[in-house]
């Protein structure tokens, strides 16, 4: 299975909750650090990273999906 094609699919589905939740619930400035448990292959770690001007990192248990 193209898991990095399904994580970028399913990252379609919730896009509009992390906009939502982005503009309304977090305060994230230029010097904030988000951290992402259970990146997958980074399909939302770099969204995020081109919505947001801070340090945004990825962390996962498989180390072959964080590599793609």
């Amino acid at each position: 299975m193209d898991w990095h094609n399904r994580y970028q699919r399913q990252a379609e589905w919730t896009q509009s909750l992390r906009l939502h939740l982005i503009k309304t619930r977090l305060d994230i400035t230029s010097q904030s650090k988000v951290l992402e448990v259970g990146c997958g292959t980074g399909v939302v770690t770099d969204w995020f990273k081109d919505q947001q001007e801070c340090n945004v990192f990825g962390l996962d248990i498989d180390y072959q999906s964080i590599a793609v």
